[in-house]
């Protein structure tokens, strides 16, 4: 894993972790679809891609400090009873 500068794990991260239309300012272009249809379509990927930064920093110390930005970059609230944990 030394063999590759940072960056270029930073960028496989990215890519591994990235739902289109689910960040500011994106979510502007399906504001029309915003509401049932927006969360059957965005919200299994949103559970999926949560797993996959979780992973990603369960792997070693150099993951976990490269990829801990990604697993608390955004936040999903999949309930409004969550709210209060917050």
């Amino acid at each position: 894993m030394s063999r590759y500068p940072p960056e270029i794990w930073d960028r496989i991260f990215d890519v591994a972790t990235y739902v289109p239309y689910t960040l500011v300012p994106e979510i502007f272009e399906k504001a029309s679809f915003i509401g049932a249809p927006y969360n059957d379509e965005y919200h299994p990927a949103l559970r999926a891609t949560r797993a996959t930064k979780y992973n990603l920093v369960c792997v070693c110390k150099h993951w976990w400090y490269l990829a801990t930005p990604y697993l608390y970059g955004t936040i999903y609230i999949d309930s409004p009873h969550n709210l209060a944990s917050l």
